[in-house]
């Protein structure tokens, strides 16, 4: 019975850590069916994500390559393919990184 108390009492007076890792990111790849300043919109590839086609875009997270070269200014268009990196952020999917190409498959990271 001592040796159980003085156990706890230990464990209640050791130093301990706190680790919190990061959101994990999902991958999508499809067609781009919508993009606007604040959403993109895409038809999956693979239908088994559901409904899940809808992302935030936000400019502080969301980054953009295209032909594998890191773009401030340029989004894809409507019908091309695009291979998206997301994760959920306050209860909404945020598109991390979107990349594509002109000729040839989308970028991989």
């Amino acid at each position: 019975m001592k040796l159980l108390t003085l156990l706890i009492v230990a464990l209640c007076f050791c130093p301990t850590r706190v680790v919190a890792l990061p959101p994990i990111p999902h991958l999508a790849k499809g067609t781009v069916t919508a993009i606007t300043s604040g959403r993109i919109e895409i038809a999956l590839e693979c239908p088994d994500k559901e409904a899940l086609t809808s992302f935030v875009i936000r400019k502080s997270r969301t980054h953009f390559w295209k032909d594998g070269k890191r773009t401030a200014d340029e989004r894809p268009s409507v019908g091309e393919s695009v291979r998206l990196y997301y994760r959920k952020e306050s209860g909404e999917w945020v598109a991390t990184e979107v990349s594509w190409k002109t000729t040839g498959p989308p970028r991989d990271r």
